[in-house]
């Protein structure tokens, strides 16, 4: 055979090799744009259990109320522990529960945290960032939350959580939405 008879062969053209790995490619991108549009989202924070959410915004009439899990910009600085995101201090917005809401009486010290007088579990704040060198911000006292003020706590894992103890009450204006959980599963068995 000659050489140039072996360069005529037929065969697949060359771009009928990439088109099935393509069209995969473009269906999984088209259903992870069909399902962030719809308001799903991975947590995967051990701060509530990890696995697939549902958010939905929050407007001035939808009520929150302690129980609900709900994302927010948290009013912190970047820390080394903290992932990037479309905050407007740069952050990944932050996926907890609230704890305490407009009315309650929120204490904290050294020992943890009490709201309305009931010890919050496992709510000691720790000193430094677990696995960095980091000192974490220290909230200290006693307040009544107003209005449009609510204490956030990782409930999934709150011994290691960074919320509400760290900084303080959370002002309505940074919570971007309610969460419910569609399929997840606790996180407790990752972690030391």
């Amino acid at each position: 055979m000659t050489m140039m008879a072996m360069m005529r062969r037929p065969g697949r053209p060359r771009w009928r090799r990439i088109l099935a790995p393509v069209v995969m490619l473009l269906a999984g991108a088209a259903i992870f744009a069909a399902a962030w549009a719809t308001g799903l989202r991975i947590n995967v924070s051990p701060s509530e259990p990890i696995g697939l959410w549902r958010v939905r915004g929050v407007t001035s009439q939808i009520a929150l109320r302690p129980g609900d899990v709900v994302t927010f910009c948290a009013p912190v600085h970047h820390y080394a522990f903290l992932d990037p995101g479309n905050c407007p201090n740069g952050l990944a917005p932050f996926l907890k529960q609230i704890a305490a809401g407009p009315g309650d009486v929120v204490r904290e010290d050294s020992r943890g945290v009490t709201i309305d007088g009931r010890d919050l579990p496992d709510s000691r704040p720790l000193a430094r960032a677990v696995g960095f060198d980091i000192a974490l911000p220290q909230w200290r006292g006693q307040i009544t939350l107003a209005a449009s003020q609510y204490w956030t706590y990782g409930s999934g894992w709150p011994r290691l959580s960074f919320d509400s103890r760290y900084w303080g009450p959370l002002p309505r204006a940074l919570i971007r939405s309610v969460a419910r959980p569609v399929l997840v599963w606790n996180s407790h068995i990752w972690l030391p």
